[in-house]
């Protein structure tokens, strides 16, 4: 640091020099000129020469706080120690808010400490005074996160070290310190920001190992949109290996950014063809709507593994290459495949339900009226759907020769549901609210698929209005009275409303944890806020990866005042989102900046 002027020297040519007339020149009074060359030989590191002046000084002028602040400078870079010790004492006891004298007073401390193992708690506490004091001070920050390491206490040493990059972010050596602290104390968030910035400001193969290392576990943790941030910068950084941007396309896959899917995947593709890579491509074209590039994937994809009954991908590829079929309206196609490809030791459910839907597309009754016989035959388990609740509970319902218009009207029924990723929100509910659906019996599953399409179109009082529906029909559905409870929790003046369906279904299943996050979110608006406490923490232990009860647990700590505890809940909630969420990021940095003046405010009072 280098020394400044302070208003010292006015007092003292104010106290030295007599006055004189505003016609007169004035000189520096001799006291004055001894200061300043003194100052000079200082600034020239001529540290024995200027003592020699400053020690003159002290004698015969007296004392101040900014000559007992110089006399120590100069004690210090000359290694006298205990000197210097003396006079920042006597220049603190003097000017103890003068910063400057602080800042020296915190750096003479940590030099003592070096020398003197004894000395170093008490230096440690006199660092953290001369933070707090003067925390603009990088220096101070750093001279006291490095004490804190030598004493073990890594928590005080990450926060120093986080202080100083704050105050000068391209310093690397602190953010290396802060990885490794952070790793140690497993503090997720001050990892992910130090790796982050070694690694587009380095970019060595210590960081790039730490940023895979980290990318890895987020992807393990569900943390998808933070593994995505890892995964662009591996991809870049290791732009000539293919596993990285197979991940990359993967995980965007999952955030449903399926354009930039595909341009990883073909990164990947060009790298490696794999089959695993060729079968997620061909998946994301689909959801694209580019079925027809997909189709050359997964047929020549199927001829190449279709008699390895062990490979992973072979059922996988089977089911896409139907749908994509189906989509692409080549039903004959999918009959042959059927014929040819049906499996010998099982019937294969979501191949017979498109053979059935193909049939209902040709208008070949007599084949569909066979294939929804075959499809009666199989377990709800296996097929996913349950006919009987689509066709009604009378007595015997299949007795009779099913209609075209009933037959049609299950086919669209399966497809809405089936081919749901593809078609989106909008083309399921325009198969759903078709008035061929009518031929059917209103169903709990049918209602709880459309009111599912309507939320996901941000349409809340269409997916209540479908829940009311669905509840009417089956008044002691756990997971229809949560669903129903959940959603009127955010709208206007139905909180009495939301109690009674959340309670029931808390009665029926009071172990779910989807409702146990429910309930705990309606005390939270009930500000019952220890039993909302209590009902999230244990949605929280049954379910880890859920955003919304990391949330719901930030906003039930916040709100009782515990703001430090809620932090690391928000983190999370953050780190586990899938999109893009602003407000809450500001919500984040207010908080921090709260907790971080609290802590201030803390040690400014303390004796």
């Amino acid at each position: 640091m280098d020394p400044m002027l302070s208003s010292f020297f006015i007092t003292l040519a104010y106290l030295t020099t007599p006055a004189v007339s505003s016609s007169q020149t004035q000189a520096p009074a001799p006291g004055v000129r001894q200061f300043l060359q003194a100052r000079s030989l200082q600034n020239q590191r001529k540290y024995d020469q200027a003592l020699v002046l400053y020690r003159q000084f002290e004698t015969t002028r007296g004392t101040s706080p900014e000559l007992y602040l110089r006399l120590a400078e100069c004690y210090r870079e000359l290694g006298d120690l205990k000197n210097a010790w003396e006079r920042i004492e006597k220049a603190r006891q003097l000017g103890p808010r003068q910063q400057e004298i602080t800042i020296q007073w915190g750096l003479i401390a940590y030099a003592r400490a070096q020398k003197e193992k004894l000395f170093l708690p008490t230096a440690r506490k006199i660092l953290k005074v001369a933070t707090q004091e003067v925390p603009q001070e990088i220096e101070l920050w750093g001279r006291s996160a490095e004490l804190s390491e030598s004493q073990k206490d890594s928590e005080e040493a990450l926060e120093a070290w986080s202080n100083v990059v704050a105050l000068r972010e391209d310093f690397i050596p602190a953010w290396e310190r802060i990885l490794a602290l952070s790793q140690q104390l497993n503090r997720y968030e001050s990892r992910r920001q130090a790796t982050l910035y070694l690694v587009t400001r380095v970019g060595d193969k210590r960081s790039l190992a730490a940023l895979e290392s980290l990318a890895i576990e987020q992807v393990k943790k569900n943390y998808t949109m933070h593994a995505e941030e890892s995964y662009v910068l591996l991809s870049q950084a290791l732009a000539t290996e293919a596993d990285s941007w197979e991940v990359l396309g993967l995980i965007q896959l999952q955030l449903k950014k399926y354009t930039q899917a595909l341009k990883s995947l073909e990164s990947a593709l060009a790298l490696r063809p794999s089959h695993r890579i060729r079968f997620s491509t061909a998946q994301v074209q689909m959801l694209l709507g580019q079925n027809e590039e997909a189709h050359e994937f997964l047929r020549t994809l199927w001829d190449e593994i279709k008699e390895d009954r062990q490979n992973p991908l072979r059922d996988k590829t089977k089911t896409l290459l139907v749908i994509n079929l189906f989509l692409m309206k080549r039903y004959n196609t999918l009959l042959e495949f059927s014929r040819t490809d049906q499996s010998k030791e099982s019937l294969d459910p979501i191949l017979s339900l498109h053979v059935f839907m193909t049939s209902v597309a040709k208008e070949d009754w007599p084949a569909a009226r066979m294939q929804f016989s075959t499809l009666l035959n199989l377990p709800v388990s296996e097929l996913g759907f349950n006919f009987k609740e689509l066709l009604g509970t009378l007595p015997n319902p299949f007795a009779s020769t099913p209609s075209p218009k009933l037959l049609r009207a299950i086919a669209q029924r399966c497809q809405a549901e089936l081919h749901l990723p593809y078609l989106g929100e909008e083309g399921a509910l325009s198969l759903l609210k078709s008035p061929d659906l009518s031929e059917l019996q209103p169903a709990v599953s049918t209602l709880t698929l459309e009111s599912m399409c309507w939320n996901n179109l941000g349409k809340t009082q269409e997916s209540i209005e479908a829940l009311r529906k669905a509840q009417a029909l089956d008044p002691t559905n756990a997971l229809v009275l949560n669903n129903l409870g959940y959603a009127l929790l955010d709208t206007s003046n139905t909180l009495p409303e939301a109690a009674f369906y959340l309670e029931e279904a808390y009665r029926l299943q009071p172990e779910d944890k989807h409702i146990l996050d429910s309930m705990g979110w309606l005390r939270f608006k009930q500000s019952r806020l220890a039993e909302s406490e209590q009902l999230l923490r244990k949605a929280q232990s049954l379910n880890s990866e859920s955003y919304e009860v990391h949330l719901h647990l930030y906003e039930c700590l916040e709100a009782q005042g515990r703001d430090e505890e809620s932090l690391p809940y928000l983190e999370i909630a953050l780190a586990l989102r899938r999109q893009d969420e602003g407000s809450l990021l500001k919500r984040r940095d207010d908080l921090r900046r709260k907790l971080n003046l609290k802590k201030f405010q803390q040690s400014s009072t303390a004796p």
